[in-house]
């Protein structure tokens, strides 16, 4: 791609400047962002190139240097905007047939930037500004959907919930069975902690210490730890973990609470898909529970 100039280890970024911007310049659009984006390590990298390859050719002549070559290289690194005055005092130094070497290498340098300039000059036209979000809300108000009626609504909440009624007593014995297990995983836990603590004072463990304590942050089960420590009597550390006597109804209510906000949820969450779907499509006319055939 590139043969007099040397970007060095910032040709990598470079290289992905340039096919972004072609990929732009084919889509026939690009936003201010991604354009700075691609201009940025482009300009940049020109810069350090020139730098290290005419800057560097011309102090190497410091002592000669006549009006043509110091106006060079006060002009800075060519840019996609100051390319064409570049190129003039590069013309202008070859025309006093002094530094012939430095003449041709600038020459050189803009014969291949030229190019990608003329490109990203390009793409600058085509910057597209992003919607600002009172544009959006304009143009999503132009259409405005019949709204639903009210007899559908009523409707479609019927067929969620009959889904939703008929999985809620497997669902509370879900939650059920969950708070006991944790609990029976809590006393194994706390007794193994004592019988292999002997020569320690005795103190047990508690929910916290069991379910969250040292582990893993992704093994750390705070729900678990909450829900045992509920249906614990409250104790001091040093005396032995019982459980509440009204464990199992406190169990119960639990599980129906959680079975409740599933529930509560699965129906408001596709109400609202299901609303959607038929705000677009126009109309609603019937509705069939595919998986109770």
């Amino acid at each position: 791609m590139f043969t007099t100039i040397q970007f060095g280890s910032y040709l990598p970024r470079v290289a992905k400047a340039i096919v972004e911007m072609d990929a732009a310049l084919a889509a026939g659009t690009v936003f201010k962002a991604n354009f700075d984006r691609i201009k940025s390590p482009l300009e940049y990298g020109v810069e350090q190139a020139w730098k290290g390859s005419v800057i560097e050719a011309i102090l190497s002549n410091r002592a000669d240097w006549n009006d043509a070559i110091t106006e060079l290289y006060y002009s800075g690194h060519p840019t996609a905007h100051t390319i064409k005055t570049v190129t003039k005092r590069v013309e202008t130094l070859a025309k006093t047939g002094k530094f012939d070497a430095v003449a041709k290498l600038a020459s050189a340098f803009l014969a291949e930037i030229a190019p990608i300039y003329v490109r990203l000059n390009t793409l600058k036209g085509l910057i597209t500004k992003r919607e600002t979000k009172a544009e959006t809300v304009a143009r999503e108000a132009a259409y405005k959907p019949a709204p639903v009626e009210s007899n559908v609504l009523i409707a479609i909440r019927a067929r969620l919930t009959e889904i939703a009624e008929g999985a809620r007593a497997q669902l509370e014995a879900n939650f059920a069975d969950y708070d006991r297990r944790m609990l029976a995983v809590y006393f194994a836990a706390d007794l193994a902690y004592t019988a292999n603590t002997p020569s320690k004072p005795t103190f047990y463990k508690t929910p916290h210490a069991v379910f969250v304590g040292s582990k893993a942050r992704s093994q750390r089960n705070h729900e678990a730890a909450q829900t045992v420590d509920g249906l614990l009597q409250r104790r001091d550390r040093a005396e032995m973990p019982m459980v509440r006597v009204d464990a199992e109804e406190v169990i119960v209510t639990n599980a129906k609470r959680a079975a409740n906000e599933v529930v509560d949820h699965f129906i408001n969450k596709n109400l609202k898909k299901l609303v959607s779907i038929i705000e677009a499509k126009g109309g609603y006319e019937s509705a069939e529970l595919l998986g109770n055939r």
